[in-house]
């Protein structure tokens, strides 16, 4: 039978077949670009990339029709899984950007604590982050004794800031990550041991770094259980056993790589 002739005999395989390598393509294009980036291990990225291969041809060249259902649920849950990470790695690169501003920033004030530009730069990153109150806070500081005629824009975009937010009577404090002394919203450094506040908090909770590589482990677990085991059970029992030791062991070994905290 001629390639047409498969085509024309069933359509609606031919066209599934072809969505399934598209989201294949994409996933593993996508995978291989992180790498490049440093946002996915390499190691960790070959597998996923693997994996999803295998989930191609398996899905459009099934070896049981009894298996076709557990694939094409894998296909659907690449499809779900694909988005959330994508959203969550671009989300990281801007908060990668926002702290190497905070970061020369800092390196600013520290020369010169009352330079107005580092100042705004910090109080921006916090609005922007969704700590409105904050950077009204800071940004009143920065703008302390500063004649309004000479900085209609830093005002305008201050009184923005301040629509945003609630009673300036009731910002809360801030703790030092460091000391865990309570500062006074807009404080840059803490008054206790003088450690950058704004930049702990920039690293620590905008900057989480090990969620995706979770995301992706859970999606690599999901193709084992609905990939792996349903092919294993095809085997003879002794490769049935073997197989499920083997998937897992490598399970496991990757649930501990994506999920331990790194020093």
């Amino acid at each position: 039978m001629t390639f047409q002739e498969r085509v024309l005999s069933d359509p609606t395989t031919f066209a599934l077949s072809g969505l399934v390598w598209v989201v294949v393509a994409l996933w593993v294009v996508s995978m291989i670009s992180w790498m490049i980036q440093g946002d996915v291990d390499g190691g960790f990225g070959i597998v996923a990339c693997f994996v999803a291969i295998v989930l191609g041809v398996m899905t459009t060249s099934p070896p049981a029709k009894g298996l076709t259902p557990y694939f094409f649920s894998a296909v659907v849950g690449t499809m779900i899984t694909y988005p959330i990470v994508r959203r969550y790695l671009n989300r990281r690169e801007m908060n990668q950007m926002d702290l190497d501003q905070v970061e020369r920033a800092y390196e600013v004030l520290r020369e010169r604590p009352d330079n107005l530009s580092a100042l705004l730069r910090i109080a921006r990153v916090l609005y922007e982050r969704g700590l409105a109150e904050h950077a009204v806070a800071l940004g009143q500081t920065a703008l302390k004794n500063v004649p309004r005629d000479r900085f209609h824009d830093e005002y305008r975009e201050l009184n923005k800031w301040k629509m945003a937010t609630r009673d300036p009577a009731l910002f809360g404090s801030v703790a030092c990550l460091h000391c865990r002394a309570s500062n006074a919203p807009g404080t840059v450094f803490c008054s206790r041991c003088r450690s950058p506040l704004m930049l702990d908090y920039v690293r620590g909770g905008w900057n989480s770094a090990g969620a995706g590589r979770k995301l992706i482990a859970v999606w690599i677990l999901l193709m084992f259980a609905l990939v792996g085991v349903p092919l294993a059970t095809r085997l003879p029992a002794v490769g049935t056993v073997a197989t499920i030791v083997v998937l897992v062991g490598l399970g496991a070994w990757i649930a501990w790589f994506a999920f331990r905290e790194k020093a």
